[in-house]
């Protein structure tokens, strides 16, 4: 399955005055698809979506999706999501909607002409006819919409269709001159987004803890490299090294008792996921600082003091839609499962005390984890 947009190039913009929390826990992404293609990745076929590398210009019939949120490095307080097709609109002024906090925000969009967002139902049942078709939608990408736009309804707006102005198109220029002059030829409706449910606030929203890390490897231990046609060699600093993956093994082991990897990344149901990642970054720093003291040539110094700028680990607070929470929780419980079978096995085929004395305890920390997991989803 391929498609492509062919329509002329538009110049497009999307501009507006939104709230900033915490410029360092402030999130904004502006993409335009342009097109579907398969995509194979470990034996399995993908729908993903193709994207434009330039963000002013996008040719008709391109879909821009915009995403802001903004709030502390442990929750998110004003959230905006958009989606829109490039058509011949012109200038138009509209309300966007705060699907967390109260503060709604007019945007001044060009060329764009917003859509609605697909509902739960709809979703499932587009990712029901894309899967049938032998394909596996995007989890990172809106495909199921631009399937629906380009595939299904093969829906490109034409210019009177999308300025609903017969024969007129609203010009910068127009726009400039109705706001100051007070013009009654030119009247720009304020549009509200079509929202794809009701809007959610935040205490009507699944609040879970997103983990992100970036753990000190081995890498910092190499002291020289050579490399040519034949061969590559990396000499590291064993005693460094050491100190790191050591640190590494442990970090994996220990926090994944109360986090899970999912396609989501790695995710925890109870607020104390904050706190263990604190903790963890502090013991990153300190470990660091302790192969500092231990190296022996000024390259791995170096790197180690760059190392010390960085923070290691971070968890934050999201909220999530309760369908999208629930098919995440649900999701990760049935690979827990299937972990926990392939532990008993393992236990099982074990032959030396302490192998299956080490196997029974992660077999235990995972029984944990998965009962947490399912209470929680048994509250939503």
């Amino acid at each position: 399955m391929e498609f492509e947009v062919q329509g002329e190039y538009l110049p497009i913009r999307l501009s507006g005055n939104f709230p900033v929390v915490n410029r360092k826990a402030t999130f904004s992404s502006l993409q335009i698809y342009v097109g579907l293609k398969e995509k194979e990745f470990r034996g399995k076929k993908y729908l993903v979506a193709k994207k434009a590398s330039e963000k002013d210009v996008a040719p008709e019939g391109a879909v821009v999706h915009f995403v802001y949120r903004t709030g502390s490095h442990s929750n998110v307080y004003h959230s905006y999501v958009f989606f829109g097709v490039v058509a011949k609109t012109g200038m138009q002024r509209l309300t966007l909607k705060d699907n967390v906090g109260e503060k709604d925000v007019e945007i001044e969009i060009e060329n764009i002409l917003p859509i609605p967002c697909i509902d739960e139902n709809e979703k499932k049942a587009l990712k029901a006819e894309i899967m049938n078709k032998g394909l596996l939608p995007s989890h990172y990408e809106p495909v199921e919409l631009l399937y629906k736009l380009w595939m299904k309804e093969k829906a490109i707006p034409t210019q009177q269709e999308a300025t609903n102005i017969e024969e007129e198109v609203i010009t910068p220029e127009k726009v400039e001159k109705a706001f100051s002059q007070g013009s009654e030829e030119l009247e720009l409706e304020e549009v509200q987004i079509p929202q794809a449910q009701p809007e959610a606030k935040k205490q009507e929203l699944v609040p879970l803890y997103l983990l992100a890390f970036e753990m000190p490897s081995a890498y910092l231990a190499v002291h020289s490299y050579t490399a040519n046609a034949e061969v590559e060699e990396r000499k590291f600093e064993v005693e460094v090294r050491s100190v790191l993956e050591g640190f590494r093994n442990r970090f994996y082991r220990e926090i994944s008792k109360i986090f899970h990897n999912t396609y989501y990344g790695w995710i925890a149901v109870t607020e104390k996921a904050i706190e263990e990642a604190e903790r963890w970054n502090g013991e990153a720093i300190e470990v660091i600082k302790t192969a500092l003291r231990n190296a022996k040539t000024l390259a791995v110094e170096n790197r180690l003091k760059l190392a010390l700028q960085r923070r290691f680990v971070k968890a934050v607070k999201i909220y999530m839609d309760v369908n999208d929470a629930k098919e995440l929780l649900e999701e990760a419980i049935k690979k827990m499962s299937e972990e926990i079978e392939e532990l008993q096995a393992r236990i099982n085929n074990a032959e030396k005390a302490s192998m299956k004395k080490k196997i029974q305890k992660m077999l235990e920390d995972l029984i944990a984890k998965k009962a947490m997991f399912e209470k929680y989803l048994s509250q939503l």
